[in-house]
């Protein structure tokens, strides 16, 4: 069996280190590193526990070949899924389901992406393919980064 989805992210773009309010979209590259460049581990408040974090990030556009630093905590992966006008759903999108709004966000408890409505508190657990019928009911109408004022 041959997977077919297209994984691509999508980023804040980042320019001179401060937000912007431009997407970046395509492969994601990221950097992890400590407080220093020569540290690939910082330390946690007790001096026997190392984390990993994330320093930087960058999406490769393959359309323009151009490489643009983004800012981690927008980053989007990209579900598979269109709605039904042809729109690309990623994370953090808000979507208008039939008569109900919520937010796309990933499960690790199924390991899918699903949704968690603006009236519930918790992420649902029904994978968001299984939501999306034939007759493309769903439309992305915002994200949660430039549009939080939806999911109130």
């Amino acid at each position: 069996m041959i997977m077919e989805r297209e994984i691509k992210f999508r980023g804040k773009r980042l320019s001179e280190g401060k937000p912007t309010d431009c997407w970046a979209y395509g492969s994601l590259r990221c950097y992890y590193g400590g407080i220093d460049d020569n540290s690939l581990f910082k330390r946690d408040p007790d001096p026997e526990m190392y984390s990993v974090g994330i320093r930087a990030c960058e999406i490769f556009d393959p359309k323009t070949h151009n490489t643009y630093a983004v800012n981690s905590e927008t980053v989007c992966q990209f579900t598979g899924l269109r709605d039904r006008n042809g729109v690309e759903i990623y994370e953090g999108d808000i979507i208008s389901l039939r008569d109900y709004i919520g937010e796309v966000r990933w499960n690790n408890n199924i390991s899918a992406f699903c949704i968690r409505f603006s009236f519930e508190s918790e992420l649902g657990i029904k994978p968001l393919g299984s939501w999306i019928d034939r007759r493309r009911n769903c439309r992305v109408i915002g994200n949660v980064y430039d549009n939080p004022e939806m999911m109130k």
